[in-house]
């Protein structure tokens, strides 16, 4: 009798130790994947902060591009210039897992675009971009810039 109450006791013990244990193996793989997520949020915000730099400077190429006289023929060395260190830039964006976005057509979403100024035009639908102003950028999910833009009020009235 005395043998069967030291069994189980140890028994009980065992099994408190064994929960014990899947506890704190569970609060680790727990841990892990906390960390993994932190790790993962800290990279993209440590990307979308270094990307400041190329965002403006590409905002900066898209502005010259904009501003200098249109080439039909392809011919002006300056355009071609600011196009192909435009590209370049963008390029560099990319690899660090950038992504644009805003273009002209788009409906107006005003979770990913920022409306800078409204116009009426009947011969576009209501509520979409006629302009692009900036364009936006996003890593994966995240917005890290909105796009401005000019949107469409034409209520077909």
């Amino acid at each position: 009798m005395n043998d069967e109450i030291k069994t189980t006791e140890v028994c009980a013990k065992c099994d408190e130790y064994l929960a014990g244990w899947k506890r704190a193996l569970a609060d680790y793989d727990n841990l892990k994947k906390e960390t993994e997520r932190d790790r993962r949020l800290v990279r993209e915000i440590a990307i979308a902060r270094s990307a400041e730099g190329l965002l403006r400077l590409c905002d900066q190429m898209d502005m010259a591009i904009r501003s200098l006289p249109p080439d039909p023929e392809g011919n002006n060395p300056y355009m071609k210039g600011i196009q192909i260190f435009r590209s370049h830039c963008e390029q560099e964006l990319k690899q660090l897992g950038m992504e644009s976005f805003g273009e002209v057509g788009d409906v107006f979403d005003p979770n990913i675009h920022e409306a800078i100024a409204p116009v009426t035009d009947e011969t576009k639908p209501d509520q979409t971009v006629v302009e692009v102003s900036q364009r936006g950028w996003k890593m994966g999910d995240r917005i890290v810039r909105s796009a401005k833009v000019i949107v469409n009020n034409y209520s077909g009235g």
